[in-house]
């Protein structure tokens, strides 16, 4: 059976008049960093969580 995660990130100005969180999204280009289980780079990771630029 497939699963998956939501991770969920403080929103951004914008979304946040909404709701304070919103789901975090990985660029198309780092998918394959994310989704190796060998990556240990601990902080190269956090950084993907970034929250998105605002009005992108």
């Amino acid at each position: 059976m497939p699963t998956y995660t939501i991770i969920a990130i403080t929103a951004t100005d914008e979304v946040g008049r909404i709701h304070d969180r919103m789901p975090m999204a990985i660029a198309k280009a780092h998918w394959d960093d994310w989704l190796d289980p060998r990556n240990q780079a601990t902080d190269d990771l956090l950084a993907l969580m970034a929250p998105p630029l605002d009005g992108s």
